[in-house]
C-alpha cells in the first residue's frame, strides 16, 4: 500500500459490549463499505464507524451467529458467510430467510424467503450487480468436523437448490435444482 507509512498507530479499540462468537468457530468476519464496518455478533448486527469506533446502529437478531459459537469448527470456509453487502444494503441469512438492512441506519427494509413451500434453511448467500443469490441448504448432509466435538446441524456446507432474486423488487429470477448437491465454497458469481 502506498498510503500506509510508519509510524502506525491505533485509532480505536473496543469490544462494543455485545457477544461475539468464539473465534475458533470461524464465524463471518466484519465487512466494510462506505466507511462502515458491519459486525455480526451472536444476537445482533452492528454498523460501526470504521474511523472512530462509534456504533452507528444496532439490529437485534436472536441467534444470528450462535451456531458458530463453538470450538474448532470448519466455519465460513465451508458454510460461506452469514452476511454480505451490496447496493447500499446488508443482507443477513437468518433461519429460512434473508433479511435486508439499510447500510446507513440498520433498519430492515425487506425480507426474502426460501422459494417453495417446504421448510428449510437458507444456505449460501451472495450479492452481485443487483442480484441476491441464495440456496436451500441440504439438511440431510451434515459435515462431521473431526478436530473436536461440534454441532454442524445449523451450519450447512451444501445445498439442493440455488436461486436468484432481483434484490430491489424481490422478484424471483430463477431457481436451479441440483442433481446431487451444490457445495457453498464452490459457488461464484459474475457476468
Amino acid at each position: 500500500d502506498t498510503l500506509a507509512r510508519s509510524p502506525l498507530r491505533l485509532f480505536w479499540f473496543t469490544d462494543f459490549g455485545f457477544e461475539m462468537p468464539s473465534r475458533h468457530g470461524r464465524g463471518t468476519a466484519p465487512l466494510f463499505q462506505d466507511g462502515l464496518l458491519v459486525v455480526g455478533g451472536l444476537h445482533a448486527i452492528l454498523g460501526v464507524d470504521a474511523y472512530n469506533g462509534r456504533v452507528v446502529w444496532r439490529f437485534d437478531c436472536p441467534d444470528f451467529q450462535k451456531p458458530y459459537d463453538q470450538e474448532h469448527l470448519l466455519g465460513v470456509a465451508g458454510t460461506g458467510g452469514a452476511m454480505c453487502l451490496g447496493g447500499g444494503h446488508v443482507y443477513a441469512r437468518h433461519g429460512d430467510r434473508c433479511l435486508r438492512l439499510d447500510l446507513r441506519d440498520g433498519r430492515q427494509d425487506a425480507e426474502f424467503a426460501l422459494p417453495g413451500d417446504e421448510p428449510g434453511l437458507w444456505g449460501f448467500l451472495a450479492w452481485d450487480d443487483g442480484v441476491l443469490l441464495g440456496s436451500r441448504a441440504d439438511s440431510e448432509h451434515v459435515v462431521r468436523y473431526l478436530f473436536g466435538a461440534s454441532d454442524m446441524r445449523r451450519l450447512p456446507t451444501q445445498s439442493t437448490h440455488l436461486f436468484a432474486y432481483e434484490s430491489g423488487t424481490g422478484n424471483l429470477l430463477w431457481s436451479y435444482a441440483a442433481e446431487q448437491s451444490l457445495r457453498h465454497n464452490a459457488i461464484v458469481a459474475g457476468g
